[in-house]
C-alpha cells in the first residue's frame, strides 16, 4: 500500500522519528482534495449537460427556488471548517510547537538551539554546558550585536554560534527556537518534515528527532526579499561522539570573550 502511495505522491526521504504524522496528514489532505476535485468536476459536467441550450433554450433569472437547502449546506461547511480549525489544526499545532508530544525523558535529553534568521542567512546559537542561553534585550541591539545578547549574563559565557550549518547529534530530540531579525522567514527542512515561521519579535519553538546521519538542506519557505532563493543552509546529523567533539572545539575557552553576535553574517 505504501508503495502505491509513494508512486502517486512521492515524498522526500524521511529522517525524523516524529515526521510520520506529517506525512499521514499530507496524504489525508490530498485525498480530501481529490474527492473535492472529482465531486466538483462531476457536478460541473452534469450542470453543463443538464442545462445545455437544447434542453433549456430560455434562461431563467428567478434563481434557486429552494434556498433552505443551500443555506443548510453553507452552514454545514462553515461548522465543519470551525471544527477542523479549533479541534484539529490548533491542538495539532500546539503539540508540534510546544513539544508536548515528547516524553519527559526526551525533554530532559533534548538539545535546545536558537535559529536566528536574517536576510539572507541562517544563524544557529548553542547553549553551553549550563543549558541556558544568554538573556536578550532590545536596548542592547547594535550593528555588532544584532540579536541583543546580554554579555553580562553569566549564561552567556559558554554560549557559541555557527553560521550556515546546524550540527546536531543523531537520535536526539532537537528543540529549535525560531526567530528573525528583519522580516518573516520560514525554517524548512523537508527530510525532517519541519517548516516553522521565524517572526520578528517572538520566539517560536519546533522540534524533531533526526534518526539518520547525513547532511540535508535548510531552505526558507517564505518569500523574504530579492535574494530569497539564496537563503540556504545545511543541517548535519552526526554521531553523538562526533557532536561532542565538535561542541568541545567550538565552546568558548576560559578567559574568552562571550559570543554576542549570534552568528551575524553579512550577505554577499
Amino acid at each position: 500500500m505504501n508503495g502505491i502511495i509513494d508512486t502517486i505522491l512521492p515524498m522526500p526521504e524521511l529522517v525524523n522519528q516524529t515526521g510520520g504524522g506529517v506525512d499521514g496528514l499530507i496524504y489525508i489532505i490530498h485525498a480530501f482534495m481529490a474527492v473535492l476535485f472529482v465531486g466538483w468536476l462531476a457536478y460541473y459536467i452534469l450542470a453543463i449537460f443538464k442545462h445545455r441550450r437544447v434542453q433549456t433554450p430560455k434562461a431563467s433569472y428567478s434563481g434557486i427556488k429552494n434556498k433552505k437547502i443551500s443555506s443548510v449546506l453553507e452552514t454545514g461547511v462553515v461548522i465543519a471548517e470551525v471544527v477542523i480549525l479549533v479541534f484539529i489544526a490548533l491542538p495539532g499545532w500546539y503539540l508540534m510547537a510546544s513539544g508536548e508530544r515528547l516524553s519527559e525523558e526526551q525533554r530532559q535529553q533534548a538539545l535546545e538551539i536558537q535559529v536566528n534568521a536574517q536576510q539572507f542567512a541562517w544563524n544557529f546559537r548553542y547553549a553551553g554546558d549550563d543549558g541556558r542561553f544568554a538573556a536578550q534585550k532590545t536596548s542592547l541591539v547594535t550593528t555588532t550585536n544584532p540579536w541583543g545578547y546580554d554579555d553580562t549574563d553569566p549564561a552567556a559565557r559558554d554560549d557559541f554560534s555557527n553560521t550556515g550549518e546546524l550540527i546536531v547529534p543523531v537520535d536526539t530530540p532537537i528543540i529549535a527556537h525560531c526567530r528573525s531579525m528583519d522580516v518573516i522567514h520560514s525554517f524548512a527542512i523537508k527530510p525532517m518534515r519541519v517548516c516553522q515561521d521565524c517572526i520578528p519579535g517572538i520566539s517560536i519553538p519546533t522540534y524533531f528527532i533526526p534518526n539518520k546521519e547525513g547532511r540535508y538542506m535548510i531552505t526558507c519557505a517564505q518569500l523574504c526579499g530579492g535574494s530569497h532563493y539564496a537563503m540556504k543552509g545545511f543541517i548535519k546529523v552526526v554521531s553523538k561522539e562526533e557532536f561532542e567533539e565538535w561542541r568541545s572545539s567550538k565552546a568558548p575557552k576560559p578567559g574568552d570573550a562571550p559570543s554576542s553576535d549570534g552568528g551575524f553574517s553579512e550577505f554577499e
